[in-house]
């Protein structure tokens, strides 16, 4: 399935920095999702994208937006990583890059997503590794969503 814009977003779960299992819906839930997908969270390159994210967390954080990190890196790389470099984010190991391949993100690519309440997918956007996402992005695409897709979905 072909990541549309419009179109609802495909639901996948991924193991978190703590073994946990989650699934995209519970993200999206009562606020936005921002989804960036990396195949790697080493490098000069993805290194500067989080931090650009991280720089405007605080805005992510007042619109309700969940930020999580899809990466092809093993668990506990990531949570050595996350610690480290103390990123609040949760960051999510896919191993295989089936869940990125689901949303059109190629191999030794990247990508960002943003997903309303309702669970469509509002933003896409993917790039070869040397394209950068940045935080002021992102949040422009967050603040641009309708009002029924920032608020939490009536269920």
């Amino acid at each position: 399935m072909a990541a549309v814009v419009g179109a609802m977003a495909r639901e996948f779960s991924l193991p978190d920095t703590d073994a946990r299992l989650r699934w995209l819906s519970e993200f999206h839930r009562l606020g936005p999702a921002v989804l960036v997908f990396l195949p790697s969270v080493y490098g000069w390159r993805p290194r500067w994208q989080l931090w650009s994210i991280l720089r405007h967390y605080d805005h992510f954080v007042t619109l309700a937006a969940e930020v999580v990190v899809v990466s092809a890196d093993p668990l506990p790389e990531l949570r050595i990583f996350q610690i480290r470099r103390g990123f609040p984010f949760v960051f999510l190991s896919d191993r295989d890059g089936e869940v990125a391949q689901s949303y059109d993100v190629r191999p030794a690519c990247a990508g960002t997503a943003v997903i309303g309440t309702a669970g469509i997918l509002r933003h896409f956007r993917t790039a070869n590794l040397g394209w950068r996402t940045s935080g002021p992005m992102l949040l422009r695409a967050v603040r641009g969503l309708e009002a029924a897709d920032r608020l939490p979905a009536a269920r």
